[in-house]
C-alpha cells in the first residue's frame, strides 16, 4: 500500500484525511525538503507525488497507522488533533508531527478576511480558502503552508510549533479520548442537594414579597419586586433594571431586610445544579466517564482552554459545594489519581525575569512568598506575620501580577484608596525591581507590536499607542499578563509531552486525564500510584528552567479533591 512512499528521512509527508458518506480516504503528498520550495499550490508539480487510500476495512487503518508511528520523516497534518481522533492514534504517534493550523495561528497569519497570509507570497493560499480546495489539493497546499511557515517564523517560534505545540495535539486529544471518570451516585446526590436547596431558599425569599408569583430567574420581575420593597436599583439605559451580582452586593452593604444574601445563595446553587451537576449526569458515557474539548491556543495568552464541557471551570470559590463537586471527579475501580500543580508559578516567573534579589531570595530559601512580602511591608519579621498582613501580601503580590490598580486593590482589602496607594508603593520599594520590569515590558511592547514569553510564544496587540486611554490601559495590562501567564502555559504544555511520553516509554499504566491551568490530574493504577506521583512532579519541574526553583505539589487520593488536600 505504501511501497510508492520512500522512508527517506528528508522528506515532508502531508496527510488529508477526508471522509464521505462514512467511508474514510487518507490523500497523501510528499516531497524531499529541497524540493519543498518549488512547489506551486495551484497544480501538483513534478516534486511532489501523491497517494490515495481508502479506509474501507479495520485491517486498513491499522496498516496506516503502522505506517504512520514508523516513519522518521516529518508527518504534517491542517489539525493534527482532529487526525490524531479519525486514524485513532491514542497510544503512538508519528515522532515528527506538524499540525499547520497551529502554526500559522503562532505566527498570527490568520487572517479571517481571506487575503493572502504575506505579501511577499502571493503562492501561499489564505486560511479561509483552505476548506474550498479539493482533499487532493488540500495536501499538497499543506506541503506548501510548511515551507511558508519555516521561512516566516522566527527560530524560538519554530521551536515553539514544532517541538511542543504540534506534538501536544496528539497527547489532547487521548485525553480527550479517555476523558475522566465520574462517581455517578455521588454527582446525583449532591445534585439532589443543590435542588432542594434551591426550592428551600426560594420559599423563604417568596414570602418576603407580595407578589408570590414572581420568578426568581427573570432579572426584570426581581428588579421590579426589589424597587417596590424599596430597595435602590437604578435603570440601565435600555430602560431595565439591573440585578446582576455586583449590583445586588452593593444593595448587601445596607440590607436591613437580609433579602439580598438569600437571592445571591439561591443563583449560586440553581447554577451549580443547571451548569454541572444536572448537565454532567446528561454527558456520561457507559462507562461514566466525561469528555471535554481542548484548545491548545484558545486563549490569547496561550493557555488551553476547555468546552463542551467546560472542565477548567469546576467551582472552588464555594466552600461547601466546589469541593464536593471536585470529589465526583475519582479514580477508575483499582486506580487513584495523582492532582499536581505549580506553586505560585507565576510570581516565580516573575522574580526569573526581573531578577529581583528579594523575590529571589524568598523563592531560593523556600519561603511563603505571601508572608515575606507581608514582612517586607509591614517591616516585621517573617515568622511574626499575621494571617491578616499575610492576606494583604498575597492581595498585592497577585494584584501587581495581573496590573490590578489602587482603586481595585483597595476594594478588595477593605480599605481607601490611599492606603492602596501606599501599599503598593512600598511594594514596589522593597521589590525595587519588579516596576521597572513592568515598564519595560510595556515599553517593548508599544515599539513591537508583541510580547515574548520564555519560548518565544508572541502575543500581539493594536491599542498599545491607542490616543484611547481605556483601550491603552486594557492592552498595557493584557501584555503584561500574557508574559507571565504565557509563559506558565508554555512550562505545562512541554510538561504534558514528557509525561505522556515517559508514561509510554515505560508501559506505566498512568494517563492524564485533566489539564487545569497550572494543574493536572493523573490517573494511575493504584499499585504504582506513589511512582507516579514522584515522576510527575520530577518531569513538571522540567530540569529546573528558570532562575528560582519550580515547586510542583503532587498529592495521591481516590478523587479530585482528597488529592488536591
Amino acid at each position: 500500500m505504501f511501497e510508492k512512499i520512500p522512508t527517506s528521512k528528508d522528506l515532508i509527508i502531508a496527510i488529508f484525511i477526508a471522509e464521505n458518506l462514512g467511508v474514510q480516504t487518507a490523500f497523501i503528498s510528499w516531497v524531499t525538503e529541497n524540493n519543498s520550495e518549488k512547489l506551486d499550490t495551484k497544480k501538483t508539480g513534478e516534486e511532489t507525488q501523491n497517494l490515495e487510500i481508502q479506509l474501507n476495512s479495520e485491517n486498513d487503518l491499522l496498516k496506516l497507522q503502522s505506517w504512520l508511528i514508523g516513519l522518521e520523516a516529518k508527518t504534517i497534518f491542517w489539525d493534527a488533533k482532529l487526525a490524531a481522533h479519525q486514524l485513532n492514534l491514542y497510544n503512538n504517534q508519528p515522532k515528527y508531527v506538524v499540525d499547520i493550523s497551529l502554526g500559522l495561528e503562532l505566527g498570527n497569519f490568520n487572517n479571517p478576511s481571506g487575503k493572502n497570509l504575506d505579501n511577499n507570497s502571493s503562492n501561499i493560499l489564505p486560511t479561509a480558502a483552505f476548506q474550498n480546495l479539493g482533499d487532493l489539493e488540500k495536501s499538497l497546499a499543506l506541503l506548501k503552508y510548511y515551507n511558508f511557515l519555516q521561512e516566516k517564523l522566527t527560530l524560538k517560534v519554530q521551536n515553539l510549533w514544532l517541538n511542543i505545540e504540534s506534538p501536544l495535539a496528539f497527547v489532547l486529544a487521548k485525553i480527550e479520548k479517555l476523558g475522566a471518570y465520574i462517581n455517578r451516585n455521588s454527582l446525583q446526590e449532591i445534585d439532589t442537594q443543590l435542588k432542594l436547596k434551591a426550592n428551600g431558599l426560594q420559599e423563604d425569599i417568596l414570602q418576603k414579597f407580595a407578589d408570590t408569583g414572581l420568578n426568581l430567574n427573570s432579572p426584570a420581575q426581581l428588579g421590579i419586586a426589589l424597587k417596590k420593597l424599596g430597595y435602590s436599583l437604578k435603570e440601565t439605559k435600555t430602560g431595565k433594571i439591573s440585578t446582576d451580582r455586583g449590583v445586588l452586593e452593593e444593595l448587601l452593604i445596607k440590607d436591613e431586610k437580609h433579602l439580598i444574601q438569600p437571592i445571591l445563595d439561591y443563583r449560586t446553587v440553581s447554577k451549580l445544579s443547571s451548569t454541572y451537576t444536572q448537565s454532567f449526569l446528561q454527558i456520561l458515557d457507559e462507562n461514566s466517564r466525561i469528555h471535554t474539548q481542548y484548545n491548545q491556543l484558545g486563549s490569547a495568552t496561550g493557555r488551553i482552554s476547555s468546552s463542551n464541557p467546560n472542565l477548567q471551570n469546576i467551582p472552588i470559590r464555594n466552600p461547601e459545594y466546589g469541593p464536593l463537586i471536585r470529589s465526583c471527579f475519582a479514580a477508575d475501580s483499582g486506580n487513584l489519581l495523582i492532582c499536581a500543580d505549580y506553586s505560585q508559578i507565576e510570581l516565580r516567573l516573575l522574580a526569573h525575569f526581573c531578577g529581583d534579589e528579594v523575590l529571589t531570595e524568598a523563592f531560593n530559601l523556600n519561603q511563603d512568598i505571601h508572608q515575606r512580602t507581608a514582612s517586607e511591608i509591614f517591616d516585621v519579621p517573617i515568622k511574626e506575620v499575621t494571617k491578616n498582613q499575610r492576606r494583604l501580601g498575597k492581595t498585592l503580590n497577585f494584584a501587581l501580577v495581573y496590573q490590578q490598580g489602587s482603586f481595585a486593590t483597595a476594594v478588595q482589602l477593605g480599605i481607601t484608596q490611599k492606603e492602596a496607594t501606599a501599599f503598593i508603593n512600598k511594594y514596589f520599594a522593597r521589590f525595587s525591581k519588579v516596576k521597572p520590569f513592568i515598564e519595560i515590558t510595556i515599553a517593548n511592547a508599544k515599539t513591537n507590536g508583541f510580547v515574548e514569553t520564555i519560548f518565544g510564544r508572541r502575543r500581539y496587540f493594536k491599542n498599545l499607542n491607542s490616543e484611547m486611554v481605556m483601550l491603552r490601559k486594557l492592552d498595557e495590562r493584557a501584555a503584561f499578563n500574557a508574559v507571565l501567564q504565557g509563559s506558565n502555559a508554555d512550562l505545562i504544555k512541554k510538561a504534558m509531552i514528557l509525561l505522556n511520553q515517559k508514561f509510554q516509554n515505560e508501559g506505566l499504566k498512568a494517563n492524564i486525564i485533566l489539564q487545569v491551568h497550572d494543574e493536572l490530574v493523573v490517573e494511575a493504577e493504584a499499585s504504582i500510584a506513589t511512582k507516579v506521583a514522584k515522576i510527575v512532579e520530577e518531569i513538571m519541574e522540567l530540569n529546573q528552567p528558570l532562575k528560582v526553583p519550580i515547586l510542583v505539589e503532587a498529592g495521591v487520593g481516590q478523587n479530585w479533591r482528597d488529592g488536591k488536600s
